[in-house]
């Protein structure tokens, strides 16, 4: 799953804001704050129609966000694939929120834990990610990629065509001023 995503140029391992940030520490209220400097940021509505923020630190437009698209094409949930015997991605969504500190890889060990013990959780459906779900995300990711480098190509044409004319009417005004 981690080298399909990557090689589609879709993120995992961001920095999701909690609902409340008062409720940190003042540590990490400063990380967050920090964050805001050096990373992009990625913004989405939650299920109250609140504005939620994710950090990532490639900042290029051309990297899309996976906990976002699993959000928008499937809702709330505590989703998790099993990458290797070790390793298990996990991301909750609750009350269209992303969880801070999920949207990553864990260990399978910590993963179990989390499901025995998840009763903040227990009004999520538990959902195993399959290949399918995960093809459906990176095709909307690779439609989205797509339209955007379409709409790069526009604007710079645009610029373009306009740098052309605006120097062929300059050309022709200095042709008339020499002329007479």
């Amino acid at each position: 799953m981690n080298e399909a995503l990557k090689s589609n140029n879709i993120l995992t391992g961001l920095y999701w804001e909690p609902a409340n940030l008062a409720e940190l520490e003042p540590a990490t209220q400063a990380l967050f704050r920090g964050m805001i400097k050096g990373n992009r940021r990625l913004q989405y509505r939650d299920g109250d129609g609140k504005a939620a923020t994710g950090y990532s630190g490639k900042i290029s437009t051309l990297y899309e966000p996976f906990a976002i698209y699993v959000k928008e094409l499937y809702g709330d949930g505590f989703y998790f694939a099993h990458e290797d015997d070790n390793s298990t991605y996990l991301l909750i969504v609750n009350n269209g929120r992303i969880v801070a500190g999920t949207d990553c890889f864990v260990d399978r060990t910590l993963f179990s834990e989390l499901i025995n013990h998840a009763n903040t959780y227990a009004n999520l459906e538990v959902t195993p990610l399959t290949e399918l779900q995960i093809d459906a995300v990176i095709e909307r990711c690779r439609a989205r990629q797509v339209f955007l480098k379409r709409r790069r190509h526009f604007f710079i044409s645009c610029i373009f065509i306009g740098g052309i004319i605006l120097l062929m009417v300059l050309a022709l005004a200095l042709h008339f001023w020499a002329a007479g």
